[in-house]
């Protein structure tokens, strides 16, 4: 079996000093994230049946013709989709769904407040800590990796999603989510 592995350039601006930092070539070690770095991955992987990222992925909050690109990026990227819908609240439906390594897109923008959306958050977070969540919003900033609201969700996307910030968000939701199930245990 032959392995894809997809090399990619990419700037990031520094948020203090507006720097842009180059990765041309060769393997990704850091994303810079508010100022601090933040290993994330070795290698970008865009497509490859080897890749970590595996499992059901369930889309919930998300309006047509958002939710069915957000379909086609997942399955590009080697997951299945196998529930969307624009109802957030069958959230409370899928604490009841017994899969492993399965992931959950939400738009937060879909709650009718962000109380609502923490709440909701929270509790499917206490019956279902073995999910990945990862959010996206169009009233935030920017991408968020950092492990600030992992209590609630393990990454956060800035709305509207594209295939590669895709990927990168479901790679580093994979990895706070290990962090977060250690944090669990200990």
């Amino acid at each position: 079996m032959e392995r894809s592995t997809y090399k990619l350039k990419i700037d990031i601006s520094s948020p203090k000093s507006g720097k842009i930092i180059n990765f041309p070539t060769g393997k990704v070690n850091f994303l810079l994230q508010r100022g601090r770095e933040r290993l994330l991955w070795d290698e970008y992987k865009t497509r490859s049946e080897s890749s970590d990222i595996n499992g059901p992925v369930f889309i919930l909050g998300f309006e047509e013709p958002e939710r069915s690109s957000l379909r086609h990026m997942i399955r590009y990227s080697g997951l299945s989709p196998c529930v969307s819908s624009r109802d957030v609240f069958q959230i409370q439906d899928l604490s009841k769904i017994r899969n492993e390594s399965s992931y959950v897109i939400i738009n937060l923008d879909a709650f009718p407040d962000m109380d609502t959306a923490v709440d909701l958050l929270l509790q499917f977070r206490q019956q279902r800590s073995d999910v990945i969540v990862l959010m996206a919003s169009a009233s935030v900033l920017k991408d968020d990796f950092g492990p600030e609201r992992v209590t609630i969700g393990d990454a956060t996307l800035r709305l509207p999603i594209s295939l590669r910030r895709l990927t990168v968000g479901l790679e580093a939701a994979k990895i706070n989510h290990v962090n977060y199930l250690e944090a669990l245990t200990n």
